[in-house]
């Protein structure tokens, strides 16, 4: 991207954190990456006082000329249609506060699902021995950069697996993105 150039999308997300003291620069470089753990920081906060929800991931996005804002939501025990209908019309009132103006992004809170992202380093102690599909920045060991298998078990910042061909060990930093993977 030039230096200097932002496209609309990045216009409507520079509004949107500038309530936080977000440097313009930051959305430049970072190409949301920044930009989805600020407005995720800001969404926890607003959402602190709701007991036993968890903020499971939120991205950022534009579509149709306007940023879309996905929240991915859980709840111990299971986050029921009620509590997601209750948590979207507060974090809508919260975010037009933030002055995004009215119209400038769409809001779609939802349940994390069976198959839920895992966002955080705690996510893989929680979830030992459910199977996981894990992808990587880059390839680890045996040059492969995408692993599905069933959590063995995390020390400090590294996670193992147990895959068909045998035991990963895959530090928490090299990790892209992983979701678990549902079984019957």
């Amino acid at each position: 991207m030039k230096a200097g150039y932002l496209p609309c999308a990045w216009q409507l997300w520079y509004s949107f954190l500038r309530g936080v003291g977000t440097p313009l620069l930051i959305l430049i470089e970072n190409e949301g990456g920044q930009m989805n753990r600020q407005i995720g920081e800001r969404i926890e906060q607003a959402l602190a006082s709701f007991e036993d929800i968890e903020v499971v991931d939120v991205r950022c996005s534009g579509r149709s000329g306007k940023g879309l804002v996905q929240v991915l939501l859980d709840k111990g025990g299971g986050i029921t249609l009620d509590d997601l209908t209750h948590i979207n019309r507060f974090l809508s009132k919260e975010m037009d506060a933030w002055d995004v103006g009215k119209g400038a992004y769409m809001l779609e809170v939802s349940s994390a699902g069976l198959e839920r992202p895992l966002t955080k380093l705690e996510h893989y102690g929680r979830f030992i021995q459910r199977k996981v599909k894990v992808e990587l920045h880059q390839a680890i060991e045996d040059k492969r950069r995408k692993y599905t298998g069933i959590i063995l078990g995390v020390q400090g910042e590294v996670i193992s697996i147990e895959t068909e061909t045998g035991i990963v060990v895959i530090p928490y930093a090299k990790i892209k993105k992983a979701r678990l993977v549902y079984e019957l």
